[in-house]
């Protein structure tokens, strides 16, 4: 039989994964923010035209970014059905609707650095990502 871990050990669990995304958030975005200022915000369209493996990456990419905005629009879903559930009218449940774009468009442009800070931002408000009806 598995246990859950009691309430001071999820909270240093919680805190080790922000840390974790914080640590990776920071630098790749430093690091693709340098890359956009020599190359342009585009430059990686001309590496995967002369690269296979830069295509390769490219597309993979892509699908990664899919795949995340297809599990981002059902965490959203389910924590307004939990805000529904909790007596919240009907209109405030669908209030998540206009930061699920948002977030769908970050993701699309920025890639990774907004997927990682959907991911922190979760995090932080404990794993509600439509909490207090904010973005």
């Amino acid at each position: 039989m598995v246990s859950l871990p009691s309430p001071p050990q999820t909270s240093i669990m919680n805190s080790a994964r922000m840390a974790l995304l914080a640590a990776v958030l920071v630098p790749f975005t430093a690091f693709t923010a340098r890359l956009v200022e020599a190359d342009g915000y585009l430059g990686f369209v001309r590496l995967a035209r002369r690269e296979p493996w830069g295509l390769q990456m490219l597309l993979d990419l892509s699908i990664m970014v899919g795949l995340f905005g297809i599990w981002l629009v059902g965490d959203r879903k389910h924590a307004a059905g939990r805000l529904a559930r909790s007596g919240q009218s009907q209109s405030q449940s669908h209030a998540h609707w206009p930061g699920t774009v948002l977030w769908l468009v970050a993701c699309g442009f920025l890639g990774s650095p907004a997927a990682l800070s959907y991911l922190l931002v979760r995090e932080i408000r404990g794993r509600s990502p439509v909490a207090a009806n904010q973005g």
